[in-house]
């Protein structure tokens, strides 16, 4: 049996983890951990302001949201017309060989999606590059507040676990159920025209408690 090293977890402050997500601006993956406080409407809401949320995602990050879109639309679109040839009594070796046939009529279809860009914030410039981040997003509010963001693409989340902040102790099932009442609707890419859209996910860096890129994790000071 090979033994293998385990990386240890390298602590960094928030300031060392902007420079390690701008020195990847390539498509790679991303996990990330991160406490915040759930949104949700305030009328009537005795969960407002007491409860908090621990999350752990696994993403995509450093992606060309309309390339991705638009290669996701065309692979579903093939297969949906391979779907409709094969229901329709055509051998799939027949399909096979004209394979080419297939990209090319997807390709002729296609509607070509374009990102309608950020309605927040603007993407951060590397000053070291003078090149724009494909992830690093920052903002600063109407009251002056300043904060960098990361967005990603999710690929997969634990159940979060909502812990009453002045206790530490986690709501019961009977509690979340009641306090989801109050969450807002998700509108999962409804531009984006696909079966499974993206789910874009922004994330605040200073709710980050740790993170993983390239192997390695990082705890945050």
């Amino acid at each position: 049996m090979v033994k293998t090293a385990v990386k240890p977890i390298v602590e960094v402050t928030t300031e060392q983890m902007i420079s390690l997500l701008f020195a990847q601006n390539t498509t790679s993956f991303v996990g990330f951990d991160s406490i915040t406080e759930p949104a949700m409407r305030k009328t009537n809401n005795r969960f407002l302001g007491m409860v908090e949320k621990s999350s752990t995602v696994s993403a995509l990050g450093w992606y060309q949201y309309g390339r991705m879109v638009n290669n996701a639309q065309k692979r579903q679109f093939t297969s949906e017309l391979r779907t409709t040839l094969l229901e329709n009594g055509v051998p799939e070796s027949v399909i096979d060989g004209f394979e080419n046939d297939l990209t090319d009529i997807v390709e002729s279809a296609h509607q070509q999606f374009e990102s309608a860009g950020l309605s927040w914030g603007e993407y951060m410039v590397d000053p070291k590059i003078d090149t724009k981040s494909r992830m690093l997003i920052d903002h600063t509010k109407k009251d002056g507040e300043y904060r960098v963001y990361a967005q990603v693409a999710i690929l997969n989340t634990k159940t979060p676990v909502y812990k009453w902040k002045d206790t530490g102790k986690e709501l019961s099932e009977q509690e979340i159920s009641e306090m989801k009442e109050f969450f807002p609707p998700k509108k999962e890419g409804s531009r984006q025209g696909l079966k499974r859209p993206y789910i874009i996910r922004t994330y605040a860096l200073d709710n980050v408690i740790s993170f993983r890129i390239n192997k390695s994790e990082y705890k945050i000071q």
